[in-house]
């Protein structure tokens, strides 16, 4: 309970602030816009339960879809807030213990991601060079389902067992956006921070709460503005989410990772 209340008390906080410090300046109408991201690629999703050598592997298409409100400048706060939902289509599952397979099934997943951050940008080489250190605060939801566990010798399970799994991470990193022209913009992103909070809720068994674990985030992207305030960009994207898992009673969540990575397309409108 005490856990709880305090993480409630920090994300009130770090709401609060992030509104105080980027209100007056959205509501200027001025250096802000709104971003359509697309990214395709790959997703790599890994389960490991070592006192049994249990590992399992899954490989699959990943997309997901972004809509953010940027705030950017050349100097001073800068911000983002972002809302996406990430999909991988169906693919096997397949668990092994001393590469002898065990168990398969198929896996597909779906789910959101929220993030806010907030930085301040530092202009060098006649403001066409800018850095900004940034810190975010992000919930990411992933729903995994199983239909058809296969176990070996045992039989299948034609049932559908969802998990879903929250997590809860404070990232910081840097933002750097080099103006090469009046057209073309270079930006690249790299965040990495703890999970602060990781859940899992199943159908079959009980919710589990892990014991933290890693987020590591980057991108690049070039962008040419076509009109006075559109711009698109090409870029690419990678990402590792590494969570803790825990055990209650005979219940084990494994330790997992997940990695996506892929290219991104994008479009903005700036006000």
């Amino acid at each position: 309970m005490l856990y709880g209340g305090i993480m409630k008390s920090l994300r009130g906080l770090l709401f609060i602030t992030a509104l105080t410090m980027l209100l007056p300046s959205f509501c200027a109408a001025a250096d802000w816009g709104v971003s359509f991201e697309n990214k395709l690629g790959g997703a790599q999703y890994f389960e490991t339960y070592k006192p049994l050598s249990l590992k399992s592997k899954t490989e699959a298409l990943y997309y997901e879809g972004v809509v953010a409100a940027v705030y950017q400048r050349k100097q001073g706060v800068v911000g983002r807030i972002d809302f996406s939902m990430p999909v991988t289509p169906s693919d096997v599952e397949t668990w092994k213990t001393a590469d002898v397979t065990i168990q398969t099934s198929d896996l597909k997943s779906w789910g959101t991601k929220s993030n806010i951050e907030l930085g301040y940008a530092i202009p060098s080489f006649e403001d066409r060079l800018v850095f900004a250190p940034m810190c975010r605060y992000g919930v990411n939801f992933t729903r995994f389902s199983r239909p058809n566990v296969n176990i070996l010798n045992a039989g299948t399970v034609t049932s559908v067992v969802n998990e879903d799994c929250w997590v809860h991470h404070i990232d910081i990193g840097a933002r750097f956006t080099n103006y090469i022209s009046d057209k073309f913009t270079l930006k690249f992103m790299a965040l990495c921070g703890i999970v602060v909070s990781n859940t899992v809720h199943t159908s079959e068994v009980k919710s589990i709460n892990g014991i933290g674990g890693s987020i590591i985030e980057t991108d690049m992207s070039l962008d040419y503005r076509f009109t006075e305030s559109m711009r698109i960009g090409i870029g690419w994207f990678f990402g590792v989410q590494n969570l803790e898992g825990a055990t209650s009673g005979a219940i084990v969540w494994p330790d997992n990772e997940l990695y996506t990575y892929g290219g991104t397309a994008s479009l903005t409108k700036e006000f």
